[in-house]
């Protein structure tokens, strides 16, 4: 929770671009501080997620990574007054997660996050973190904010959720920054459900042995 408390909630990088922590109000601060309460308030090391940077705040978004108001109280058990429509990034990943055995078990190896934590928006435009027209701080404060995260307690195992321009970005840097011994990738939940919903159980299977795979590595098995 320290991390996501130390970034700013808003602030102009430009004159066009602005960043937004995922929790810049209340209502998404106190969601973030009950999650990390319940799953995340220990001093054991996990494997990490890390996905690009979150997009537009919806009335179903949380504040926490991969989880919308639905996932939070239905598969979370954490109370709150947010939209229960489903956003399909949260839909698939908590598809996944009970797959695997559901939040506790995963959540106490795991840490799911983002390369960059905050939201970008450029002209009423939200961005992502490797778009070629953004200011040089976002790309240059990446390794700070991965370094930061890692901090937390990692065991040297990466799973990059997206396994395209993602991928290839946080590849590059963890080879520069060399944070992780081991790195694993898998596809982007919205392009799962978008596109390959037809095999989607093939899908959450992959999600399932990556993270077993992954704690193998870690030394968790």
């Amino acid at each position: 929770m320290e991390f996501y408390e130390s970034l700013e909630r808003f602030r102009w990088a430009t004159p066009e671009v602005a960043l937004l922590s995922p929790i810049a109000d209340d209502q998404r601060r106190e969601a973030m501080a009950a999650f990390c309460s319940a799953y995340y308030d220990d001093d054991q090391s996990r494997v990490f997620w890390l996905g690009i940077n979150p997009s537009r705040v919806r009335p179903t978004s949380t504040g926490v990574p991969y989880t919308d108001g639905f996932a939070l109280l239905e598969k979370c058990s954490i109370v709150n007054d947010f939209s229960k429509s489903r956003e399909l990034t949260a839909d698939f990943f908590y598809q996944f997660i009970d797959a695997y055995g559901g939040a506790e078990p995963f959540y106490a190896r795991h840490y799911a996050g983002a390369a960059y934590p905050l939201s970008i928006l450029k002209k009423d435009k939200y961005c992502n973190y490797y778009d070629k027209d953004l200011p040089e701080e976002v790309m240059a404060s990446i390794p700070g904010q991965i370094r930061r995260q890692a901090e937390i307690g990692h065991r040297g195992v990466l799973v990059i959720i997206g396994s395209g321009e993602n991928s290839k970005v946080l590849n590059a840097l963890n080879d520069e920054l060399g944070i992780f011994s081991h790195v694993l990738v898998v596809e982007h939940p919205r392009y799962i459900l978008q596109y390959k919903s037809a095999v989607l159980q093939d899908f959450l299977a992959k999600f399932v042995d990556t993270a077993r795979t992954a704690e193998r590595l870690a030394g968790l098995n």
